[in-house]
């Protein structure tokens, strides 16, 4: 699935990346989406794709991952235009071009389409393929000022 990150910082944008799943997000260089920023751990979230849907998985992260006003607790389905947040980072998810064919497409999106009770196991880390491509990695923010501690 191809997609285009944007990211802001308290409702001022910095800029975006156009990424492919599976895509890790962090502030390693490791990352495919590294952001230099304190409150990101260094393998902080991961954003996969698994039959059509994408999926964004917080990885034990210390300031964890808050998605719809609640931090996610493992993995959560996401939908085009969907924000999630890290600390005062939001990232908007735009979906570019998915895995599907348009066919394969227009069955998910279709009213009477059914997921098979197999499809709803949650994905785990073993589900997903191994990425270790550098093409994706790009640092979006500049080192932050000094953050106030809580």
């Amino acid at each position: 699935m191809k997609l285009d990150i944007s990211i802001s910082v308290g409702g001022v944008p910095k800029g975006s990346k156009q990424v492919t799943t599976p895509c890790m997000i962090g502030r390693s260089k490791e990352a495919n989406l590294s952001v230099a920023h304190p409150v990101m751990s260094r393998k902080h979230c991961e954003l996969f794709e698994k039959e059509g849907t994408l999926y964004l998985r917080d990885n034990s992260s210390l300031n964890g991952t808050i998605y719809k006003g609640g931090y996610i607790e493992g993995t959560t389905s996401l939908s085009n235009g969907d924000k999630f947040m890290v600390g005062e980072l939001t990232f908007k998810i735009t979906i570019l071009e998915s895995s599907l064919t348009k066919e394969q497409q227009e069955i998910v999106e279709s009213p009477t389409f059914a997921i098979p009770p197999e499809s709803t196991k949650k994905p785990t880390l073993l589900d997903q393929p191994n990425s270790n491509s550098d093409s994706n990695i790009v640092t979006i923010l500049e080192p932050p000022q000094k953050i106030p501690s809580r």
